[in-house]
């Protein structure tokens, strides 16, 4: 009873003082193996048998994979292959606390913590703004190379007061912050052996989200045969037809007391086509998983950089067409700011702290 009472405290104190930095607050990493199959082509087949009861035509097959810094797709490395590992980043748990604004994430410590070499670190998925930093609430895009320099993120936000009424704005972002929550790849940005996955007409009432679709099937077929989950990450296009997306309005700095409260702040849109969606997911949580993982997380934005978002799935099932190009990832890595830690040590500094606010800072 002890504990769990302590822990409580805890949670009160870290709401309490929004003064202090919780950017302070280390990394804390756990690692966790993920399932990947000895042939990539078993993969291939198994995703193609989970897509083809729900798509008209539906393929997936081991290619090479193509240049993908090219016009259409606008990544920042021709591959996604090398030393993949999955990212989950923070989390929703904090969206109720009142540092949840302030609270974000660099690229370059999350490299630092996972201990990943500079050769390693390409970066691409889905994350939410620094709201503190953007100035408000966003989608953002992740689509950052810190092997060679080469930053091609985005942030989508929702003007308000647009005149043209299109109300979703697109633009480069030029930092590698994130705000609370992230779901990410890495890897050497290499070209490789990818699985290049093809569908086209959704069938029935199912499946309206693609990566929710092979996720579940994937997960039916590993079911029960005792492995770790599979996660999977990468980059596909809606070639034709329309996706029903999100873009978070800003909130004006709001302490959310329920997670159901940030819901009428998701502006819905329809979008497409010609949008390219970063996206990475998991069969299933890890069992020694430090918190709860996020399973799938998916951005996309428009190439003509007028538009981006959340993707949800198709609305219209007889014109979606996709094509994506997916790799299996080694381990997931969850990643979280120990808040706890700033607080707690500003709580048993507070006497000193009133004597000598910046040495405070300093030790801090």
């Amino acid at each position: 009873h002890y504990h769990h009472h302590h822990h409580h405290h805890e949670e009160k104190d870290a709401n309490a003082d929004v003064s202090v930095n919780v950017n302070l607050g280390p990394l804390k990493v756990t690692r966790h193996r993920l399932f990947v199959p000895a042939k990539l082509s078993d993969l291939a087949t198994m995703i193609e048998e989970t897509l083809t009861p729900h798509f008209q035509t539906a393929q997936a097959r081991v290619v090479p994979c193509p240049d993908l810094t090219k016009k259409g797709w606008q990544l920042a490395s021709k591959g996604i292959s090398g030393s993949n590992k999955l990212f989950d980043i923070g989390g929703e748990h904090h969206q109720v606390k009142k540092y949840a604004n302030k609270l974000s994430f660099t690229l370059e410590d999350i490299a630092g913590a996972a201990g990943l070499t500079d050769s390693r670190s390409y970066f691409l998925g889905a994350a939410a703004a620094p709201r503190s930093s953007v100035g408000c609430n966003g989608e953002l895009i992740p689509i950052d190379n810190l092997i060679d320099g080469v930053r091609l993120s985005k942030l989508a936000t929702v003007n308000e007061t647009d005149p043209t009424g299109l109300r979703v704005s697109l633009s480069p972002y030029h930092s590698s912050e994130m705000g609370f929550l992230a779901n990410l790849m890495s890897s050497e940005g290499s070209p490789g052996q990818v699985i290049e996955v093809r569908a086209k007409v959704r069938l029935g009432d199912e499946c309206a989200s693609l990566t929710d679709c092979i996720r579940e099937g994937l997960a039916e077929k590993l079911k029960g045969m005792g492995l770790p989950p599979l996660g999977l990450g990468g980059v596909f296009k809606v070639v034709s037809g329309q996706v029903k997306t999100h873009v978070m309005k800003d909130t004006g700095g709001r302490h959310f007391h329920h997670s159901s409260e940030v819901q009428e702040y998701l502006e819905i849109f329809t979008m497409g086509p010609d949008l390219v969606c970063t996206s990475v997911f998991l069969t299933g949580e890890p069992s020694d998983a430090p918190k709860r993982v996020r399973l799938e997380h998916t951005h996309l934005f428009k190439t003509d950089l007028q538009k981006g978002g959340h993707y949800h799935g198709d609305v219209t099932p007889d014109e979606i067409e996709y094509v994506g190009y997916f790799v299996p990832n080694e381990e997931l890595l969850v990643v979280d700011r120990d808040v706890e830690a700033v607080h707690l040590r500003a709580d048993s500094d507070s006497s000193s702290a009133m004597n000598n606010q910046s040495g405070l800072q300093e030790e801090l």
